[in-house]
């Protein structure tokens, strides 16, 4: 069983206390159950995020404090009203990272308000409260967003990776998404408002998603990354 607050394993099984933060011993089970299951199924045959969204606040109701539902439900962004001639992508929590892919795009306030959204969002908090490794999943969040952003608004941004008809017009799709990304990657190690250590997880996480991008070939990547 998991603490309810800490998210650390208590033991022994029906303890009245938390042994590590001495909250009342209201666990959780560490493993979703068939109720949660069939929610997180159905969330994740549903491609509309606002609808996706519909299913997994329901499924909380059904299964409160259940790990596995808030996790989804942290990529899952807070819709927004776009600026004039922008397309609205808030529901993608990811596109958050495109404050370092088209800087030029955002005003000051937009970028702070999305970099803070990036690593101090309710959402995450919650889900660090709940997880057994809040620094693991911290990892592992930062890596989704960064892999589901690459997909999403790098290779499926015709503006990068031409394509018409859904065939690519790049020959070399590698050294297109190569220079993209190591802007990106510039940015964030020059962005002086994260801080250091927000500024390594998400420098690590987008490295590592675009590396596995390219299976491997990040040639073009560290030349992009060594030029002056």
């Amino acid at each position: 069983m998991i603490c309810s607050k800490c998210g650390r394993n208590v033991e022994p099984q029906g303890a009245a206390f938390c042994p590590f933060c001495g909250t009342p011993a209201e666990v959780r089970s560490a493993v979703p159950g068939p109720e949660a299951e069939k929610w997180l199924r159905e969330a994740a045959n549903t491609v509309s995020y606002p609808e996706k969204e519909k299913i997994l606040l329901r499924a909380r109701e059904a299964c409160p404090d259940c790990f596995e539902i808030e996790w989804e439900l942290l990529f899952i962004g807070q819709k927004k009203k776009p600026a004039r001639g922008r397309i609205d992508f808030s529901m993608i929590r990811s596109y958050l990272l495109e404050i370092w892919l088209t800087p030029e795009e955002f005003t000051r306030a937009e970028t702070n308000q999305m970099r803070s959204e990036l690593f101090e969002n309710e959402q995450l908090a919650r889900c660090r409260r709940l997880s057994e490794d809040p620094e693991g999943m911290t990892e592992k969040y930062l890596y989704r967003l960064c892999r589901e952003f690459i997909d999403l608004f790098m290779e499926g941004d015709s503006r990068i990776v031409r394509s018409l008809f859904g065939f690519r017009l790049d020959r070399n799709t590698d050294r297109v998404l190569s220079q993209h990304g190591a802007g990106m990657l510039i940015r964030i190690r020059q962005d002086a408002a994260l801080e250091p250590v927000q500024k390594d997880q998400l420098y690590q996480a987008f490295y590592r998603a675009l590396s596995e991008k390219l299976e491997g070939r990040t040639r073009y990547l560290e030349e992009a990354l060594a030029a002056p």
